[in-house]
């Protein structure tokens, strides 16, 4: 009975540790991309203000028939209108820097509950602790994990194919490089240029 309870405690908490790496790998790329996506769209903003106050001079100074000037001063509007539509939807449909920093306090609480899963599973691997002393041990740690998702459902965290199947190859190829894991066939498949684009056309 004790055996197959420390089989069943081993497979739960490898799946533990995984997730945990996993979650931390993937908030750190998604913080980055996150962080790249807000300076690209304000730049954008910033580019159409820029173009949209100086088209009125520029159209003075080469001398553009009047005729022409209710459609210029038409078109400025219709691109400072842009501007401002564009900074209201970046408050709906991009994290800011608040939603930033509390990605970046993720990353730090994952750290910290990934080392306490290590230990855990080092614990248990090395028969330092029993089946049913892993279980309460696992029980206890997994009470940490509440605040963490809390944070998480807060930060406005969206899935991105791009970065999850990158940073799932990633997971496993640490695991295997601290505990010697092994990398399933899959993910040693995909990582190829090839096949990731064999899978973009034929999946």
């Amino acid at each position: 009975m004790e055996d197959s309870k420390k089989d069943l405690m081993t497979n739960v908490i490898w799946f533990e540790l995984l997730h945990t790496q996993f979650w931390e790998l993937y908030l750190c790329d998604y913080s980055g991309y996150s962080k790249s996506i807000i300076k690209y769209f304000n730049f954008f903003i910033l580019a159409i203000s820029a173009f949209g106050a100086a088209l009125p001079g520029v159209f003075n100074y080469i001398h553009v028939d009047t005729n022409y000037t209710g459609i210029i001063y038409f078109i400025v509007f219709c691109l400072m209108m842009l501007t401002q539509i564009m900074t209201l939807m970046q408050k709906e449909i991009l994290p800011n820097e608040n939603n930033y920093l509390d990605m970046v306090k993720l990353v730090n609480m994952y750290l910290d509950y990934l080392n306490d899963v290590e230990n855990l599973w080092i614990e248990l691997t090395t028969n330092g602790i029993s089946g049913s002393e892993a279980e309460q041990k696992y029980y206890e740690l997994r009470k940490k994990v509440q605040p963490i998702e809390e944070l998480k459902c807060l930060s406005m965290i969206k899935p991105k194919k791009k970065i999850k199947h990158r940073v799932e190859h990633d997971a496993y190829v640490r695991l295997h490089r601290r505990f010697g894991s092994e990398i399933p066939k899959e993910e040693e498949h995909n990582k190829t240029f090839i096949t990731k684009i064999w899978n973009r056309i034929f999946n």
